[in-house]
């Protein structure tokens, strides 16, 4: 299989060719830029093609798959034309700015019997999964999950802090909060509040939030997200009779070996967890449903977590 890649991001330098790297089913890498671009920028040991221009790309590139990395605004436009081209399509996170936006998208991916999968891929690596086994064994009932993914500023000219790409907190963090509750509570919350704390002056962009969502068995999913502090990225789940946490949790890179805090009759264990690249694992999985030709399930991943993610965004309020 031939994939093609619509934009040259920092992501993409860093995590998706390498990630292609490890997939021995995709013989080539096709990458189109708008900005100047040649091969030898191209650390690949696969063959690689450079296209100008998106369309052009997407109508003369021969890739089945189409992987789409561009500012959040402009997803929705390019995977509609990946689809038209007949082509399955990953998109970067957030796949869409709005719910209608993912609607429209799944409709046409539905009718062209073609796959359309989110790269929320955090959830591939082994501690997550641990964790997930943990919680399925441990007796005690979940009671509070907390999610807390912060950084120092980034550089002014970043697409995040564009209205018109779609910046913000809460379009580039938020589905972190979807992905925790299908992925933890694995139902939709009865009550969703959030509050954007911290907004930057020159582009009216929401820079830090903090959330709170009620289930109706009494679990409480809590979260803070900035672009304005310093940086933490981890996870912790409240039980009633346990505890733990786990850091990097949200980005690991593909060489971390994860660590779990498990704390049970008030005494600490530290589970440790391999290393995984958490982009080769989920391509490799859409490119398994793709040649199966069942991928209903990221459809359902993409529906559920837009969702939720434009509930937060349609409640949120600002403080100041």
């Amino acid at each position: 299989m031939n994939i093609l890649i619509i934009g040259f991001s920092s992501i993409v330098k860093r995590r998706i060719i390498p990630a292609l790297e490890k997939i021995d089913e995709i013989e080539a890498i096709s990458i189109s830029s708008r900005k100047s671009l040649t091969k030898d920028m191209i650390t690949s040991k696969k063959k690689v093609n450079i296209y100008r221009g998106y369309k052009n790309a997407i109508t003369n590139c021969d890739s089945s798959l189409i992987y789409i990395s561009l500012p959040n605004s402009m997803h929705a436009t390019w995977a509609n034309h990946a689809l038209d081209a007949g082509k399955h399509v990953i998109i970067d996170k957030p796949a869409t700015m709005n719910l209608e936006e993912a609607k429209n998208l799944l409709k046409k991916a539905k009718q062209k019997k073609l796959c359309v999968a989110e790269a929320n891929v955090w959830m591939y690596h082994p501690m997550t999964r641990k964790i997930k086994k943990i919680i399925d064994r441990e007796k005690g009932k979940k009671q509070h999950i907390s999610a807390v993914f912060t950084s120092p500023p980034l550089n002014p000219e970043n697409y995040r802090y564009k209205k018109a790409y779609g910046g913000g907190i809460l379009l580039d963090r938020g589905s972190y909060a979807a992905s925790c509750s299908r992925i933890f509570i694995e139902k939709s919350p009865k009550e969703v509040h959030c509050h954007i704390i911290k907004c930057n002056k020159k582009d009216i962009i929401d820079i830090s939030f903090s959330i709170s969502m009620l289930y109706e068995d009494g679990i409480v999913f809590s979260g803070f997200f900035s672009l304005a502090a310093e940086y933490v990225n981890r996870l912790s789940i409240h039980g009633s009779t346990y505890y733990l946490d786990a850091g990097r949790i949200f980005t690991p890179p593909a060489d971390f070996n994860g660590n779990i805090n498990l704390i049970k009759n008030n005494k600490k264990n530290s589970i440790c967890v391999e290393a995984a690249d958490t982009f080769s694992l989920f391509i490799k999985d859409v490119i398994s449903a793709i040649n199966k030709k069942s991928y209903s399930q990221f459809a359902k991943i993409l529906f559920g977590d837009t969702k939720l993610l434009s509930d937060i965004i349609n409640v949120a309020t600002k403080v100041n």
